[in-house]
C-alpha cells in the first residue's frame, strides 16, 4: 500500500478503513490484484 505512505502520517483511520476495503476488494478479484503486486 506504498501510495498510500503520504496520507497515513495524516489520518491513519483512514487509512485502515481504505486498506480493509482494498484486501476485501482483492480477496474478490484475485486476478486484478495479482497484476498490481506483480
Amino acid at each position: 500500500m506504498y501510495h498510500h505512505a503520504h496520507i497515513t502520517k495524516e489520518t491513519p483511520a483512514v487509512i485502515t478503513t481504505d486498506w480493509t476495503s482494498t484486501q476485501l476488494k482483492a480477496t474478490t478479484v484475485v486476478p486484478e490484484s495479482k497484476i498490481v503486486q506483480g
